[in-house]
């Protein structure tokens, strides 16, 4: 089983959102077809989006390398809700 750490956003009503960043032997910290998804987002503008940004990429499912000793990626999100927090 590979590590990996599961990030989840849930809106006011059934909107759910999540990213995953794993553990990959082989993997980099740029977009790799075999181990990462691209985020694609929905088509409602109500719905919160989470995801991991390397400047370049917005990915759903990021794999990183296990020689990897530091890791800094920023999360970003889309919050559509004023003082609404789950």
């Amino acid at each position: 089983m590979q590590p990996l750490l599961r990030f989840y956003l849930d809106g006011p009503t059934s909107f759910h959102d999540e990213t995953v960043l794993y553990m990959q032997s082989g993997a980099t910290n740029n977009f790799d077809i075999e181990y990462d998804a691209i985020k694609m987002a929905g088509q409602d503008p109500s719905s919160p989006l989470i995801r991991f940004d390397n400047g370049t990429n917005e990915f759903q499912i990021n794999g990183i390398d296990y020689s990897t000793s530091s890791f800094s990626m920023p999360l970003n999100h889309y919050w559509p809700y004023r003082n609404l927090y789950h």
